[in-house]
Protein backbone atom coordinates (compact mmCIF):
# COMPACT_ATOMS: atom_id res chain seq x y z
CA UNK A 1 0.00 0.00 0.00
CA UNK A 2 2.97 2.53 0.79
CA UNK A 3 4.14 1.55 -2.19
CA UNK A 4 1.24 2.48 -4.14
CA UNK A 5 0.78 6.00 -2.47
CA UNK A 6 4.73 6.59 -3.32
CA UNK A 7 3.43 5.75 -6.98
CA UNK A 8 0.89 8.47 -6.82
CA UNK A 9 2.52 10.92 -5.40
CA UNK A 10 5.72 10.30 -8.10
CA UNK A 11 2.90 10.63 -10.66
CA UNK A 12 1.29 13.92 -9.04
CA UNK A 13 4.74 15.20 -9.31
CA UNK A 14 5.27 14.36 -12.76
CA UNK A 15 2.25 15.56 -13.63
CA UNK A 16 2.85 19.30 -12.15
CA UNK A 17 6.53 19.25 -14.10
CA UNK A 18 4.66 17.86 -16.97
CA UNK A 19 1.88 21.02 -16.53
CA UNK A 20 4.92 23.24 -16.52
CA UNK A 21 6.59 22.48 -19.60
CA UNK A 22 3.65 22.47 -21.05
CA UNK A 23 2.80 25.92 -19.95
CA UNK A 24 6.17 27.34 -20.70
CA UNK A 25 6.38 25.91 -23.88
CA UNK A 26 2.79 27.41 -24.92
CA UNK A 27 4.28 31.24 -23.01
CA UNK A 28 7.78 30.60 -25.31
CA UNK A 29 5.94 29.59 -28.80
CA UNK A 30 3.41 33.12 -28.48
CA UNK A 31 5.81 35.23 -27.46
CA UNK A 32 8.06 34.36 -30.50
CA UNK A 33 5.03 34.04 -33.27
CA UNK A 34 3.82 37.74 -31.19
CA UNK A 35 7.64 38.77 -31.56
CA UNK A 36 8.00 37.29 -35.44
CA UNK A 37 4.34 39.37 -35.79
CA UNK A 38 6.41 42.70 -34.53
CA UNK A 39 9.30 42.35 -36.45
CA UNK A 40 7.22 41.69 -39.85
CA UNK A 41 5.40 44.91 -38.49
CA UNK A 42 8.13 46.73 -37.68
CA UNK A 43 9.78 45.80 -41.37
CA UNK A 44 6.81 47.43 -43.11
CA UNK A 45 6.62 50.63 -41.07
CA UNK A 46 10.01 51.09 -38.76
CA UNK A 47 8.72 53.06 -36.13
CA UNK A 48 10.28 53.64 -32.68
CA UNK A 49 6.57 53.71 -31.19
CA UNK A 50 5.67 50.57 -32.70
CA UNK A 51 8.95 49.15 -31.69
CA UNK A 52 8.04 50.08 -27.99
CA UNK A 53 4.34 48.89 -28.52
CA UNK A 54 5.50 46.02 -29.30
CA UNK A 55 7.62 45.11 -26.69
CA UNK A 56 5.52 46.36 -24.34
CA UNK A 57 2.49 44.11 -25.32
CA UNK A 58 4.96 41.07 -25.50
CA UNK A 59 6.00 42.03 -21.55
CA UNK A 60 2.23 41.71 -20.59
CA UNK A 61 1.33 38.62 -22.47
CA UNK A 62 4.29 36.73 -20.74
CA UNK A 63 3.53 38.40 -17.55
CA UNK A 64 -0.12 37.55 -17.59
CA UNK A 65 0.93 33.88 -18.97
CA UNK A 66 3.22 33.51 -15.83
CA UNK A 67 -0.03 34.80 -13.80
CA UNK A 68 -1.91 32.53 -15.16
CA UNK A 69 0.49 29.52 -14.75
CA UNK A 70 0.94 30.73 -10.99
CA UNK A 71 -2.42 30.62 -10.41
CA UNK A 72 -3.22 27.17 -11.99
CA UNK A 73 -0.04 25.81 -9.49
CA UNK A 74 -1.87 26.74 -6.72
CA UNK A 75 -5.40 25.83 -7.66
CA UNK A 76 -3.81 22.16 -8.33
CA UNK A 77 -2.03 21.97 -5.28
CA UNK A 78 -5.74 22.68 -2.93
Amino acid sequence: ILLLIAIYKMLEQLILVLTIIQVAVIAISTSLFIWILCEIWIYICSSQVIVAICIYIITNIVEIISLLCSYRLILYRK
